[in-house]
């Protein structure tokens, strides 16, 4: 007596029977019809993240030129506001010195 196992072995063929035959693992196109929606949608949201990335990166570059701008400023007007002989300021000759020192006594 011949159990339905085996009728079924006889039936098939060793290809048909093999795990990544080709043949039975085909996808009719009515199975595929929404899979470009998938991946359109997928890629879209990457392109989206990277995009948005790109201008974090150019809006922190960006603050950060201008702080450094702001800070340079800064420190230069600080510099030019100390008395005379410090800073940026035009150095006094011990002759103009005495000059001022007189006019102011």
């Amino acid at each position: 007596m011949i159990t339905s196992i085996q009728r079924r072995r006889q039936t098939t063929s060793p290809e048909s029977r093999c795990f990544g035959s080709r043949r039975n693992n085909r996808q009719s196109p009515a199975n595929r019809t929404g899979s470009i929606i998938t991946l359109s949608a997928g890629v879209l949201v990457m392109v989206l993240a990277f995009t948005a990335f790109t201008v974090d990166l150019g809006w922190i570059t960006l603050a950060r030129a201008q702080m450094r701008n702001a800070a340079d400023a800064a420190a230069f007007a600080g510099a030019t506001e100390f008395g005379p002989g410090t800073g940026l300021a035009p150095v006094l000759s011990s002759s103009s010195v005495a000059v001022e020192s007189k006019d102011a006594a």
